[in-house]
């Protein structure tokens, strides 16, 4: 009865060895294969990634960078057009103050016509950045007392304006204050420009 017993065991033994043996070859052939990435995909563990612009960093893991960046604008009084090109080539020529001696027809229409205006001066806003448009809201100031707000958008690059200065107010030091915002990045930008007008 010993040997029958003994018989079963060596029968369990055998089946456990068999089974762990299959096991492991399905085990083992599984585990094998190889994984092939052809490019521009990247092995990543047991799987492939894109990686595009070869950098072995997958695609979808990099952190993009926002094509929108930290600008300036500038503001420019001068009198007439003539000098815009070598301005916008050669900023710092740009003249600070000027004469202000003829009259000039500028402005809104009002019930008694066009207003009158002390110039011609030539406001150029100017920012040498093109990733967007840059919406300016600017506050103009004569003799540190609010004259007017008016708004400008800068589309793409340098944009100008023609101002002038009311025949009643002729101011002897003008200020702007800028708070400019990309128009789609939001990114802002604020300063103040003065100006001493000789009249």
């Amino acid at each position: 009865m010993a040997k029958k017993k003994n018989n079963n065991l060596w029968y369990i033994i055998g089946g456990v060895v068999i089974v762990v043996l299959v096991l492991w070859i399905i085990l083992a052939n599984t585990g094998g294969e190889k994984v092939v990435c052809n490019s521009p995909y990247i092995q990543v563990g047991q799987s492939c990634c894109l990686d595009q612009n070869y950098n072995q960093i997958c695609d979808n893991e990099e952190v993009k960078e926002s094509p929108y960046k930290n600008y300036e604008v500038k503001l420019y009084l001068d009198r007439g057009q003539d000098n815009i090109n070598n301005y916008l080539s050669n900023p710092e020529q740009i003249p600070s103050f000027g004469k202000m001696s003829s009259v000039y027809l500028y402005g809104n229409t009002t019930e008694n016509g066009v207003e009158y205006f002390y110039g011609p001066y030539t406001m150029y806003l100017y920012s040498d950045y093109t990733e967007e448009r840059i919406s300016c809201d600017i506050e103009e100031y004569y003799d540190n007392k609010l004259n007017l707000k008016f708004n400008i958008v800068l589309s793409y690059g340098p944009s100008f304006t023609n101002i002038g200065y009311e025949q009643i107010n002729t101011p002897s030091r003008v200020r702007y204050d800028l708070d400019c915002k990309g128009m789609e990045s939001g990114i802002e930008y604020t300063d103040t420009y003065n100006f001493n007008l000789i009249k």
